[in-house]
């Protein structure tokens, strides 16, 4: 299989963490990082050694997607699910969880794959899991989180953060993510879900979260009565009657789907380009998958445009924001660093101001930025070329931070770099990146002889 650097840095990197004794790796990204695909290497990995490996989902979509990945690979899986022939002889089986569970199966595995791996928290389908205390663990989501946000150190010895938001922007991956919001989080609508469309949506391809099987049957009447064709998707509709609007969704027939709790994961539809959120998100993992939907490129499709009807990223971060992860504690975190954002007053629109009076903001690589002074334009929105009002960046003082390092010992020195170092190395990145680190924070470049001390290779 063809593979990308950061699938095969944290493939790399997995495999370190199973010589040094860990039995289960939880591997994280956003959507579009090819979760499937680096969890099918894995597999393939493991049954050419003569292992056997049992992959659980809990949507048939998810199900269908491994099966087709695995078979597209060259390997004939097992599918244990209602409406598929078993195969037991297969290497490699996939299973909905809830099959396993309604028909006490557990297939023999040395390996078994979690995909969509926070929802194996659940009791029940956490028998499942639990069942192969023997086998090694493989866990794959774009959000390691619980319900209430708490990480999943329960399920897991090691995350392995694969790539973020920015990275796969930047190679084609995903697209360019725009946000529309109100100027404060509310409880309530800012506009109309089926105005804000006709506004701002540009007859693009759309998904509305709603908040009701009520809500998301009304706004799919709405969009039926201005001649948009719609349909609403809730846990009530039938998964004939389900797949039926996907398809239709998928070829175009259909151009709206209107979810409640539902849409927000296995929904694979690339040239959808309007996330409409018309409902609260309490945490950040729903949000972060429901964004997600849209931002998967496709031929033509520039952008993707969120309408936050109710300032849900002011608390959640933007879609495209680096995040940090953690087994412990809360979860999902929005890095700090980042570009600071500004809305326009004029249309509504979202963006990071680089740009300020005296002072220049530059993201030198994700997550770290040095600041130059200049003469500064206003910036303008980049949507409708509001001219913004001048202000000085309140994170100007962190320039004083290179003046302060000055007086770090050369054990402290040699300290920051080691902490740099395995940073480069989690991620994926050259050694050369955390010498280039320590050369912003500390104003010239590591010796030698304190690269080899804090552990250059």
């Amino acid at each position: 299989m063809q593979l990308r650097d950061y699938q095969e840095a944290a493939i790399a990197e997995g495999r370190a963490h199973y010589a040094r004794g860990a039995r289960s790796l939880l591997f994280v990204g956003p959507t579009g990082m090819g979760k499937t695909i680096l969890g099918v290497s894995l597999a393939l990995s493991h049954v050419s050694k003569g292992g056997r490996v049992l992959w659980l989902a809990h949507r048939q979509e998810l199900v269908q997607q491994a099966a087709d990945s695995v078979r597209q690979a060259g390997e004939v899986p097992g599918i244990i699910a209602p409406w598929a022939s078993p195969f037991p002889h297969a290497r490699i089986q996939v299973a909905s969880v809830q099959t396993l569970v309604a028909r006490d199966q557990r297939p023999e595995a040395s390996v078994v794959v979690l995909d969509e791996a926070h929802h194996h928290v659940a009791e029940q389908w956490g028998t499942v899991a639990d069942s192969y205390r023997d086998a090694l663990r493989i866990g794959l989501t774009a959000t390691p989180e619980r319900q209430d946000g708490v990480g999943l150190g329960n399920l897991f010895d090691a995350l392995i953060p694969v790539a973020q938001p920015a990275t796969l922007i930047a190679n084609g991956h995903l697209v360019p993510v725009e946000v529309l919001r109100p100027a404060a989080a509310s409880k309530s609508l800012a506009e109309d879900p089926v105005e804000a469309w006709r506004r701002w949506g540009k007859g693009g391809k759309a998904i509305v979260f709603a908040s009701s099987v009520k809500a998301a049957k009304d706004i799919a009447s709405r969009f039926e009565a201005l001649g948009v064709p719609a349909r609403a998707i809730t846990g009530k509709l039938g998964s004939a009657d389900r797949e039926v609007a996907i398809v239709r969704f998928r070829s175009g027939t259909v151009r709206v789907l209107c979810g409640v709790h539902t849409l927000t994961e296995g929904l694979d539809v690339p040239d959808a380009s309007v996330a409409i959120l018309a409902r609260g998100f309490s945490s950040p993992g729903a949000y972060i998958q429901a964004v997600g939907r849209v931002m998967r490129p496709a031929p033509g499709k520039t952008c993707a445009l969120i309408l936050d009807l109710m300032g849900v990223s002011i608390d959640h971060g933007l879609p495209d924001e680096d995040r940090s992860y953690s087994l412990q504690g809360k979860a999902i975190k929005s890095k700090e660093g980042l570009l600071p954002i500004r809305q326009c007053p004029a249309c509504g629109r979202v963006f990071r101001a680089a740009e300020f009076h005296g002072v220049k903001a530059i993201e030198t690589s994700p997550g770290s930025l040095m600041f130059e002074h200049v003469p500064s334009p206003r910036p303008r929105c980049p949507g409708c070329g509001y001219e913004m009002p001048l202000r000085h960046d309140p994170r100007v003082r962190r320039q004083a931070m290179v003046a302060a390092h000055a007086g770090h010992t050369s054990d402290r020195r040699i300290s920051a770099l080691q902490q740099l170092f395995a940073t480069a190395r989690a991620k994926g990145y050259k050694p050369g990146w955390a010498v280039m680190q320590f050369k912003v924070r500390y104003g010239q470049f590591p010796s030698q002889d304190m690269k080899i001390q804090a552990g250059w290779r």
